[in-house]
């Protein structure tokens, strides 16, 4: 089961991360969190502090939402949450496939991931060769 939620439904009653950990024991094996109460809709900022102190809590993986317009905003919000991964909504239609956009840095991201999986691979079975004799 996966969960994609809001901080919670207003101001007054927020409390996250209590909100998440209660999904996390219900099952959920991963959250996708999104910045803002359902209050707010999507007017203000997402709060991205917020969400960072929900990922320090959970075991599961944590994916950020909100306020991720560019490729930057992506990894911004990674920093700064040290989210999983991040969720693009509406607001990031017009930068998606550019060759700045959200599509191209996924792309280069998961090349340069593959590659260092390849080259700790190799380097790994080229170790165990020399042992091997």
């Amino acid at each position: 089961v996966t969960v994609k939620t809001r901080l919670g439904w207003c101001g007054s009653d927020l409390d996250p991360v209590a909100w998440c950990r209660q999904l996390e024991s219900a099952g959920a094996q991963l959250l996708t969190l999104h910045g803002r109460t359902r209050e707010q809709g999507f007017k203000g900022s997402a709060d991205w502090q917020a969400i960072a102190a929900v990922k320090r809590a959970l075991a599961i993986p944590v994916i950020a939402n909100g306020d991720i317009n560019s490729a930057a905003d992506a990894l911004r919000c990674l920093e700064q949450t040290g989210a999983d991964g991040v969720m693009v909504g509406r607001g990031s239609i017009e930068d998606i496939d550019s060759e700045s956009g959200l599509l191209h840095a996924a792309h280069l991201q998961a090349n340069a991931a593959m590659l260092t999986e390849y080259y700790f691979t190799k380097q790994d079975f080229d170790n165990r060769k020399k042992y091997d004799k």
